[in-house]
């Protein structure tokens, strides 16, 4: 009975040893490829892109289409409705759908690269 206790003893020292060194080994190896540093920014540009397909969705901004004053956006944003007027000097952007003036690389709206 005493051996029987004794190699039980084992076992479960042996198993809680290979949970420890398991563990050390796994912080170990995401230390080394920086795994929760990728996560984290990972997690950090998916809560941006969230908030940029909320603030781009038409639901998300009723308001966006009624110009209410005769400034821009304090953020600098081109409002939907102030479009270029210089004919046919304008290109759409492919994320967002709003007109900018050709001379410009990026998005007055999403800020994307137009190219």
């Amino acid at each position: 009975m005493e051996k029987l206790a004794g190699a039980l003893f084992f076992l479960v020292l042996l198993f809680g040893a290979l949970i420890v060194i398991f563990l050390v080994a796994r912080e170990l190896v995401t230390w080394y490829w920086k795994i929760n540093d990728i996560l984290s920014t990972l997690k950090s540009i998916n809560r941006r892109l969230a908030l940029l397909v909320n603030e781009a969705s038409p639901e998300a901004r009723p308001d966006r289409d009624a110009k209410t004053t005769d400034e821009p956006p304090s953020d600098g944003r081109v409002d939907s409705n102030e479009k270029s007027t210089e004919g046919d000097e304008v290109k759409q952007c492919r994320y967002c759908k709003e007109e900018t003036p050709k001379d410009d690389d990026m998005c007055q709206v999403c800020g994307s690269y137009i190219g």
